[in-house]
């Protein structure tokens, strides 16, 4: 737990102290977003570089405070440095390509196909994979071919719906009003690194938990932990896909625009974001007394449903009286 603390304060530290530098570079050298009007919220250009200090800063704290436990058996240590060279060779794939798109714009088909070559070499070299359902459905064990489908879905799937919800301001320099952006550089490693969590999360072995989280379904608790992402990200390709578009083009049908839409400010449709999410991470929970991951699944689909109810309905409400 300390090395995990000293992980944290060490990566917000050195963003905290190097970010309002790359904000004066940035605007020296107009790296900004101008605001357009049929898919941007912000009425000022704003720097979107914001990711470059978020990926050096982590990658900083990850080396400073790696280390080998000891006792760790050989084959631990070999999986564990193989590990960590893979998630900096596909995470430093994601961050060039995002500054890529940062600064001068990039194909969506072509950042889907990164996201691709990524997934395939965490899954099939790495090994970071989903071996099991872990009860969802009434599955448990799944084949080598569907075990890569799986993994491979999930990882394309996580990485856009990160990407696709970087909409809002939050934390210290990008609370409303923003002084910069995270951009594609900062989204898609988020994106790639909470995949990468959750796969491992999901994966970690029974024996290594406590009696509390042993009867708890991981998948179902994942699931909750990202659904705002996952759950904005499925209806706006579902909507596109309905009206004949390419999912991958970006619009203002997000839940975030709906809520700014109706009059919410940024901190106000951030903190409905973060206490939808807190909700259903809490219900995650519930499966200590209910186990069965399969009614902690139809759960949490209730709960998402009646908040885009919520959502939807309010927006339309608006609508009217404007």
């Amino acid at each position: 737990m300390l090395e995990l603390i000293l992980v944290y304060l060490t990566s917000f530290g050195v963003a905290l102290y190097a970010t309002p530098a790359l904000i004066r570079v940035a605007i020296l050298k107009r790296l900004t977003d101008v605001p357009v009007e049929d898919r941007k919220i912000h009425k000022r250009s704003i720097p979107t570089v914001g990711g470059i200090i978020i990926y050096a800063a982590t990658m900083f704290s990850f080396a400073l405070w790696y280390k080998i436990e000891d006792g760790m058996e050989y084959a631990d240590i070999y999986k564990s440095i193989e590990e960590f060279k893979l998630i900096i060779a596909t995470s430093l794939v994601l961050f060039f390509v995002g500054v890529k798109d940062d600064i001068i714009g990039t194909a969506a088909v072509k950042k889907l196909f990164a996201h691709i070559l990524v997934a395939l070499i965490l899954v099939l070299i790495g090994n970071i994979r989903i071996t099991s359902l872990y009860g969802v459905f009434g599955v448990w064990d799944i084949p080598y071919w569907a075990s890569v489908f799986v993994s491979l879905f999930t990882y394309v799937v996580v990485v856009n719906a990160f990407n696709l919800i970087d909409g809002v301001d939050f934390l210290v320099f990008n609370f409303s009003p923003a002084k910069i952006f995270m951009g594609d550089s900062g989204s898609l490693i988020i994106g790639l690194f909470v995949c990468i969590l959750a796969i491992k999360l999901i994966e970690f072995p029974v024996e290594r938990l406590d009696k509390f989280w042993v009867h708890i379904s991981k998948p179902v608790f994942v699931i909750a932990a990202m659904i705002y992402p996952l759950l904005d990200t499925l209806r706006v390709f579902i909507i596109r896909t309905l009206k004949g578009q390419s999912p991958l083009v970006a619009d203002k049908n997000h839940i975030h625009h709906h809520l700014i839409e109706r009059g919410y400010s940024h901190v106000k449709t951030v903190i409905i974001i973060y206490g939808f999410t807190i909700v259903t991470i809490g219900l995650s929970l519930l499966d200590f007394f209910i186990r069965d991951a399969n009614i902690g699944l139809i759960v949490l689909g209730g709960i998402a449903l009646l908040f885009l109810f919520f959502v939807l309905i309010l927006n339309r409400k608006h609508a009217k009286v404007s």
